[in-house]
């Protein structure tokens, strides 16, 4: 196990790394030469748990997974039409309308062309789109919001 004092230095050099690296000052080789294998192993941990930390923040897409559990009319402006075919469908939440595709919502009942325009339009305005898989996402409940 890596020492408080050990994990600051391998901190520091993980905040150096990714300093110099992004002038482009220093080659990765050149750090890693300088590390012994404790080292690192430290190194690649924390950076392996900070990976962990921000994927389950921001899921396989970088959006943070919240997001998908909000109503969708509190993120999306659609008009009255398309909000209640979908809720009409039972959908709720924005992640619900992501899962979704063209040709399902096509066959919603009074939800045509221009409504599912409309909707894409709006989920590429927020960097979204239709059939997004939303792996370790999960619906909430009703009540919650």
């Amino acid at each position: 196990m890596v020492h408080a004092d050990k994990y600051a230095a391998i901190s520091q050099v993980s905040e150096l790394l990714f300093e110099q690296g992004e002038r482009g000052q220093l080659a990765l080789r050149d750090v890693l030469e300088t590390l012994n294998q404790s080292d690192l192993v430290g190194l690649l941990c924390e950076s392996l748990a900070q990976i962990h930390a921000l994927h389950k923040q921001y899921g396989q897409h970088g959006i943070d997974q919240e997001l998908f559990s909000r109503p969708f009319e509190d993120v999306l402006s659609v008009t009255a039409r398309t909000a209640n075919c979908l809720k009409a469908e039972g959908i709720r939440w924005l992640g619900d309308v992501v899962r979704q595709n063209q040709v399902a919502l096509l066959k919603t009942p009074n939800l045509g062309k221009k409504s599912l325009r409309e909707l894409t339009d709006e989920l590429e305005r927020h960097g979204l789109q239709l059939g997004m898989k939303l792996v370790g996402w999960k619906r909430p409940t009703e009540g919650s919001h």
